[in-house]
């Protein structure tokens, strides 16, 4: 959602409001072959590891600019712009199982299966920007920008109020 417009040409403004939807899925398999050594390497079984996560949610965020032509007959620009941090409200699914697909009787074969959802916060840094550009005729732009964004201060919390440490210690306000 944006919003901009100019002031006599010479200054321009624009407003923006991001909305994120969230959906991340990832899957992994890790299988060992188990060989003993009385089998002369024939392989006895095997055992799978595998895991499911999935991410779910939506965040939003607002920018704000302005671009300033201080010499109207001049095509020299510089612009500044700030962004707020995205604010994520997220939802983590994951699944954790084990098989067992041995050739021996006394093993069991039943699957294990452990899982956990919950609820969480992510905020990423604030940024900020500056900009310099110019044109030469019709044909050529030149542009510098530089970004400042300290992930420093990037902030994970469970929606219960309580937040994790930069050592991943949990902590309730």
């Amino acid at each position: 959602i944006n919003i901009s417009g100019n002031i006599n040409n010479q200054v321009f403004l624009g407003l923006t409001v991001g909305i994120r939807d969230v959906h991340y899925n990832n899957s992994t398999i890790y299988t060992e072959s188990i060989i003993s050594s009385s089998s002369q390497n024939k392989p006895q079984g095997e055992l799978d590891m595998v895991n499911n996560m999935s991410i779910t949610g939506t965040g939003y965020s607002i920018k704000a600019g302005i671009i300033v032509r201080p010499i109207e007959t001049s095509p020299f620009r510089f612009g500044f712009s700030v962004s707020t941090p995205t604010w994520y409200d997220l939802k983590s699914s994951n699944t954790l199982s084990f098989r067992n697909r041995t050739s021996r009787q006394s093993v069991a074969n039943m699957p294990v299966k452990v899982g956990e959802d919950f609820d969480f916060k992510f905020y990423t840094p604030w940024q900020f920007g500056f900009s310099l550009g110019t044109t030469i005729d019709d044909y050529l732009a030149l542009g510098a920008t530089y970004e400042y964004e300290d992930y420093s201060s990037v902030n994970t919390r469970i929606v219960t109020g309580g937040y994790y440490s930069d050592f991943g210690d949990y902590y309730e306000d």
